[in-house]
């Protein structure tokens, strides 16, 4: 089944590499913004199915993103595609109701399994 898709980086290299992997896999990118604050405001208005994001960002990281989509609907899905490596980090973004955390560069069978929900 497509998935609607939105991806949250601030690199536009990473942006495009993702995009490109995920319609390979046959999902759709319904947007992709460069930071935790247009990725929330991009959240609510398009109601993705699963949103990538990145964690360290302008404006509004994504740990804050992840926290604030989940506080406006708990049933989000949001996947971390980071290379941070903070093993404290990674256990706040697990707790707080990330779906799964991947390292980049990710593969597209690793991206694939984000999609199995």
């Amino acid at each position: 089944m497509t998935k609607r898709v939105l991806i949250v980086d601030d690199s536009n290299v990473s942006r495009q590499l993702i995009s490109l992997m995920v319609k390979n896999l046959g999902h759709e990118i319904i947007g992709d913004e460069e930071n935790g604050e247009l990725g929330f405001e991009a959240y609510k208005r398009l109601k993705p199915d699963i949103v990538l994001s990145d964690i360290e960002m302008p404006v509004l990281d994504g740990y804050e993103m992840l926290c604030k989509i989940i506080s406006f609907n708990p049933e989000a899905k949001v996947a971390i595609i980071s290379t941070i490596a903070n093993a404290q980090l990674l256990k706040k973004i697990q707790s707080a109701g990330a779906i799964a955390i991947n390292s980049k560069p990710i593969s597209e069978q690793q991206l694939q399994a984000l999609f199995d929900f």
